[in-house]
């Protein structure tokens, strides 16, 4: 994209991936209910091999084994939990408590592994953005969300949280291949090793013969997959190629934001307050983080202009995420 700098065509990639994940999450809530989850994740990630292995299987860059082991262990903790727990809590709620612990779940795992302290803007949006969550889990296990009962809330819950887990560590091990010449294409070709085989088995142990399958539902579940998980898993990784990770998680967290306008279009779905008060949260708590990044932006391409070469590594620092994986 000419004329468009390398970061912002990663956000512009998040932006896109957001709208369509938010989008499809509650497609699939709405038409493919009677389709269990693991066959969803199955054909979404066997697509994905399909199509990216045969091209950029053999075009990757420093071989790593830590980030990339990482890779497929985070791509089915993160999937295959999230779509089970579609199953029992709203898609509004599964996505904010997911994608709003994001950054809060980074700053931990980068804490420890670094020592390095958040900046304390950036603590106080993560902070902020918890709060949302809180008040959204709420939500869930008092059934203002999807969930039936207050038992399933809580396993939705959970589920959810260790599906936060996987995204950070996506995004993570993304961005570390990404810092050794791993393509997005290389990246997607080989995250799925993991996540096929557990799909599967999945399948194999659950039974798919009591899927009332028809054509009209076949195409369906492959048009939801296609718009609303396999294009924006594309997107979301050029994002993540291009951006750094905090500025990822941060945006990932407006999702649920999108999916609570979107669940409006679904006859399944009610609009309660206390979920349109935790997204609320969240939103006030993204609009700092913007406002914040633009002004160090600001701030740091004038300090560059009258700088030495020491910004490069800096940046490249930055960049990945103050997490490096050796092998």
């Amino acid at each position: 994209m000419a004329g468009y700098s390398s970061t912002t065509v990663g956000r512009l990639a998040v932006l896109v991936a957001v709208i369509l994940m938010a989008g499809g999450k509650v497609a699939y809530g709405t038409w493919l209910g009677a389709v269990p989850s693991p066959i969803y994740v199955l054909m979404c990630f066997s697509l994905i091999t399909a199509i990216f292995l045969p091209i950029y299987g053999r075009r990757t860059g420093e071989f790593a084994l830590k980030p990339l082991l990482l890779l497929n262990v985070s791509t089915a903790l993160c999937f295959l939990f999230f779509f089970y727990a579609l199953k029992l809590i709203e898609p509004a709620v599964a996505g904010a408590v997911q994608f709003g612990s994001g950054p809060i779940l980074s700053v931990l795992i980068t804490l420890v592994a670094t020592r390095a302290r958040p900046d304390p803007i950036k603590a106080l949006v993560c902070g902020g953005l918890v709060a949302g969550c809180v008040v959204l889990a709420v939500s869930a296990v008092t059934g203002a969300g999807f969930a039936t009962d207050g038992a399933r809330g809580w396993l939705g819950l959970g589920a959810i949280l260790l599906s936060a887990i996987g995204s950070v560590l996506i995004t993570i091990a993304s961005k570390n291949l990404s810092l050794r010449g791993w393509s997005s294409g290389a990246i997607l070709a080989h995250r799925c090793y993991l996540i096929v085989p557990l799909a599967l088995a999945l399948v194999l142990a659950e039974g798919a013969a009591d899927v009332p399958w028809t054509p009209p539902l076949a195409l369906t579940l492959l048009g939801i997959g296609l718009v609303g998980t396999i294009i924006p898993i594309v997107f979301l990784q050029i994002g993540i190629e291009k951006s750094d990770p905090h500025t990822v998680l941060v945006m990932l967290a407006a999702m649920p934001i999108f999916t609570f306008l979107i669940e409006g279009l679904s006859p399944l779905y009610v609009w309660s307050q206390l979920t349109a008060a935790g997204l609320a949260i969240i939103a006030v708590f993204i609009a700092i983080d913007i406002a914040f990044t633009r002004q160090k932006t600001i701030v740091s391409a004038r300090t560059t202009s009258h700088g030495s070469g020491a910004e490069d590594t800096d940046a490249r620092v930055a960049k990945g995420g103050g997490v490096s994986m050796s092998d």
